[in-house]
């Protein structure tokens, strides 16, 4: 299985979809994709899950293949946190998708903060990856460690990020970046994450972050995250 989180900055025009269809994704996170997209792709209703304002970027969850996308109720007051159950016949898995804004004003971290304690009770009644666009990192913990909190909670709902634990990687001292600020080169942060449940019933085979000159000379200020994975010994 293949999972794919790709802010593609304002809207997922053709040539973006092509390139995001190229990654050959099971389950894709897209963040500040717009409703219309979606129904420019002529998607079945089953294939793609949708939240955000009619007329501008919101945040999509979209299936490829043999897999479709349930709807579940919401929780909390925070825009842009979508949960979904990906399902491919008898497997499936709950996903909640994120792209954090700011609320108040310049505060990513409260919202997910705010969000995580929503969903706690979803998180935690099967397997549950949270995925997307976090907009924070502890690189940015400047006046205190609230995203490193954040992590701890994470950490103690049982959820990893793939990234880090495979590539054995410290939060804040990551190799690649999965943003860059202006498009520059020199700006890069990491600040997109895709997070699996340290019991699943998966273990993480590969994961790989675009590269600067393929995805964002044409395409966005983001790179994807691209994680395969594989049924652990014994899981279906």
């Amino acid at each position: 299985m293949r999972l794919v989180s790709w802010n593609c900055l304002s809207s997922l025009t053709p040539k973006k979809q092509e390139a995001l269809d190229a990654l050959k994704y099971d389950i894709a996170v897209v963040p500040e994709a717009r409703l219309a997209n979606l129904k420019a792709m002529g998607l079945p209703s089953e294939r793609f899950r949708w939240i955000g304002p009619t007329s501008g970027h919101g945040l999509a969850v979209v299936a490829h293949g043999s897999w479709s996308i349930e709807t579940v109720p919401r929780f909390g007051d925070d825009d842009l946190f979508l949960p979904v159950v990906c399902r491919n016949g008898e497997t499936s898995f709950q996903l909640l998708a994120v792209c954090t804004k700011p609320k108040p004003s310049g505060n990513y971290v409260g919202p997910l903060s705010r969000s995580l304690h929503a969903y706690a009770d979803w998180i935690a009644s099967g397997p549950t990856v949270v995925a997307g666009d976090f907009n924070a990192s502890v690189w940015f913990d400047k006046s205190g460690p609230k995203f490193r909190q954040l992590l701890d909670r994470l950490h103690g709902m049982g959820l990893v990020s793939a990234w880090h634990d495979f590539h054995r990687q410290e939060h804040g001292k990551e190799s690649q970046p999965t943003l860059f600020q202006t498009k520059k080169r020199d700006m890069g942060y990491h600040i997109d994450f895709v997070f699996l449940p340290r019991s699943g019933p998966w273990m993480v085979k590969d994961i790989n972050i675009g590269k600067y000159d393929d995805w964002v000379t044409s395409f966005s200020d983001h790179v994807p995250v691209i994680v395969d994975l594989t049924p652990k010994t014994g899981s279906g």
